[in-house]
């Protein structure tokens, strides 16, 4: 910022802002930061914020660049030092900046004391600074594109605001980005990768966790909401429960279920029993039929079930989920959609299946729910079907994310999806014709196969499942059938039989024979 000598004069337009510090004690490099309100309403009643447009977002959102960070061998993760401060503003907008200062708090407020200063840098709590920032990487990578090749894809792609998570599929191509992007114009810091030798020349305070100390332990870096360990490469999550209420109302309960972070999807199954338990709150009645109002004290049922759920979220933290998804030198990849569906919700879920020489390796890529409304009295069948809408659309998220050809399969133990799919949507209602018609727009009908319930790893992201049994899930990690299936079974129209510790004629909850081919 740059101090006013001038006496200010009120009759050109500008504006004061107010700042306050704000402390975050987890930070490992600044504990206190500045923020400045430019939410406060001036003596025209107006604040600088609703003067300015909220311009649009133009980097990649958080899943697309999470999922990418999972597909390189080699992790490189970084931020940017200072981002807001590296980029100036015009001086005719800095009038908009203005900020009264004094070096000593004791000081009155008089103009003896008090200095105007102007900052000149984009300024943390302006409504465009996410834009102003973003759009400036965005224009670097444009005018080094030819300079720093590798450097600016990756600004334009890898960036989630100040943050970096990308990799590569070795270690020359890591360490070459690495030294193109500290020469792009944007310092990154708190360098990060799961091999050490990308980090070698690299000094000691740019780096996120000692060189030295990850041989000796396990030291981890948290990145987005997701906690990584370094040396084994795995991924954690972060919960971070305060101590249930004495008396639980829909306001806290809604507050603790918001804490968990969760954008793959990994958890999912404990994400959809949360969002049955919030459906059934928004639903809950009084005895004189309202609805309950946001601080009034629940049924002691529901303060138990409550407290039940937030006790075992703790459980979570201790998950440990590989960050790379496939097998380094794959010969073959291979994306897998399933879905499923129950009276209550329905989702899908995504796995990467990747082949070299005789090891075949299974990993859960991500997934999505959704609950099935209260006021709709949809078929199981139909909500079958729409649970195959929600592969589709997830495979158009995860395909363009990944930016690979891959073969790809969806699956569904629902056979009345099956004949849907195999006619012509004019043959059926609006509800099945609508949602046949997308899926056959959006994927290749050849693609589509029955899977046995007992073997759909996505029964337990459509019924829901407590975090305390999700561990140790025989399917939900591993999508165990997905391992065994040869690619002449993939090639025909078989279905996925029962493998491992599932016997062969086991039956699933709704009496169906497993091992019966259904496949239309």
């Amino acid at each position: 910022m740059t101090k006013l000598d001038e006496p200010v004069d009120d009759f050109y337009p500008h504006c004061c802002l107010p700042h306050h510090p704000v402390f975050k004690e987890s930070s490992t490099s600044t504990k206190i930061r500045v923020v400045f309100d430019a939410c406060c309403k001036t003596s025209s009643g107006f604040s600088i914020n609703d003067l300015q447009l909220v311009s649009p977002v133009i980097q990649d959102d958080l899943l697309s660049i999470v999922l990418r960070f999972r597909k390189h061998p080699i992790a490189l993760v970084a931020v940017i030092e200072e981002m807001y401060r590296q980029v100036k503003i015009h001086p005719n907008d800095c009038v908009f900046q203005r900020i009264l200062w004094r070096t000593d708090p004791q000081h009155l407020i008089h103009t003896c004391y008090v200095r105007f200063c102007e900052l000149q840098t984009v300024t943390y709590g302006f409504a465009s600074e996410p834009f102003l920032a973003t759009r400036a990487l965005q224009q670097v990578a444009e005018e080094e594109s030819d300079k720093y090749p590798v450097a600016a894809a990756i600004f334009k792609s890898d960036f989630y605001m100040d943050d970096c998570l990308t990799g590569a599929n070795d270690i020359r191509s890591a360490i070459e980005f690495r030294q193109q992007a500290n020469s792009a114009g944007f310092p990154l810091k708190k360098w990060a990768s799961n091999e050490s030798a990308v980090l070698q020349e690299i000094s000691v305070e740019d780096l996120a966790v000692s060189l030295v100390h990850s041989l000796q332990a396990e030291q981890s870096v948290s990145t987005l909401g997701f906690v990584r360990e370094t040396k084994t490469d795995v991924l954690r999550f972060r919960v971070q429960l305060p101590l249930p209420a004495a008396v639980l109302t829909k306001r806290k309960i809604m507050s603790y279920i918001a804490q968990i972070f969760d954008p793959l999807g990994l958890v999912g199954p404990v994400i959809t029993v949360a969002k049955l338990f919030m459906q059934l709150l928004w639903s809950l009645k009084t005895e004189e039929g309202h609805t309950y109002k946001w601080d009034h004290p629940l049924p002691p049922q529901y303060q138990v079930d409550c407290k039940t759920f937030h006790g075992a979220l703790d459980t979570i933290t201790t998950l440990k989920v590989p960050r790379f998804t496939s097998l380094a030198q794959a010969t073959l990849i291979q994306l897998h959609f399933l879905s499923d569906a129950s009276e209550k919700a329905y989702g899908s879920c995504c796995y990467m299946r990747s082949e070299c020489a005789e090891t075949v390796r299974v990993c859960l890529l991500t997934a999505k729910s959704k609950v099935a409304p209260l006021t709709s009295h949809d078929s199981i069948a139909r909500l079958e079907l729409c649970g195959a809408v929600l592969s589709t659309t997830l495979y158009e998220k995860v395909s363009r994310a990944l930016q690979v050809t891959t073969d790809v399969y969806f699956w569904t133990d629902s056979t009345t999806v099956l004949q849907w799919l195999q006619s012509t949507p004019a043959r059926w209602k609006t509800f099945v014709a609508n949602r046949v018609s997308v899926i056959k727009n959006k994927t290749d009908i050849k693609s589509w196969k029955h899977v046995p319930g007992v073997s759909n790893p996505a029964d337990a992201l459509s019924r829901g499942i407590s975090s305390t049994e999700i561990s140790d899930h025989p399917l939900w990690w591993t999508g165990a059938p997905l391992a065994c299936l040869a690619n002449e079974e993939l090639a025909s129209n078989r279905t996925i039989k029962c493998y491992n510790s599932f016997h062969p004629r086991r039956k699933n909850s709704r009496g169906a024979d497993q091992t019966e081919d259904f496949a239309s």
